[in-house]
């Protein structure tokens, strides 16, 4: 066998390394922000929690407003995983059902209302929550358009005002804290948004 065979033959770790260093930052960069907030979120601290260099987070991420967001989109999609049973209900149901239950962690809820109220003067946080929330809005939407394929919502429905919609709800009830965020709400909240969007909007 030829040394250019036997290269050839050998597997190929570099990958496999780089995406458990990846994955590895994005994990870091969630429990940081579920443990310690925004404060504990440095460059310096994912590095030491992932075991990498500071270089190594630079060379794939522009900015840490994009890594929070990638890590932030992956851990929501991680708790509220997709699903297409066939039944736009249920699946509607579901993704609110999923998303509730994920915030009934304090560590989340903490993390979320620290990235809302830093985005306000702060742009890498900012972009991270810009990031995140695209995301989750195309997520949603994905959803209601099945919704619409499938005859549950009317052809004319505003998908991107339900979207809002949901999210407002979400938010509000997050930032607020007048009322929780439970089961029964996921279900209240996809029987609203359904009963919504399946009524014509023709003049």
């Amino acid at each position: 066998m030829t040394e250019e065979v036997k290269s050839a033959s050998r597997p190929h770790t570099g990958r496999r390394r780089n995406e458990a260093a990846r994955a590895a930052i994005l994990t870091a960069t969630v429990d940081l922000l579920r443990n310690g907030g925004l404060d504990s979120l440095t460059i310096d601290a994912i590095a030491q929690a992932a075991g990498v260099g500071r270089q190594t987070i630079y060379r794939w991420w522009p900015s840490k407003g994009a890594m929070l967001a990638e890590a932030m989109g992956l851990q929501a999609a991680a708790v509220v995983p997709p699903r297409d049973s066939g039944s736009f209900a249920a699946d509607l149901t579901d993704f609110w059902v999923d998303s509730f239950r994920s915030l009934a962690d304090p560590g989340m809820t903490r993390g979320l209302r620290d990235v809302a109220a830093e985005a306000q003067h702060d742009e890498h946080v900012a972009e991270a929550l810009a990031g995140f929330t695209a995301q989750r809005r195309a997520a949603l939407r994905a959803i209601l358009q099945r919704g619409v394929d499938q005859g549950q919502l009317s052809p004319a429905a505003d998908l991107d005002l339900l979207v809002d919609l949901g999210y407002g709800f979400l938010w509000y009830r997050l930032l607020v804290g007048h009322r929780p965020l439970n089961e029964q709400a996921g279900q209240a909240l996809a029987r609203y948004l359904i009963s919504a969007g399946s009524v014509s909007q023709d003049p």
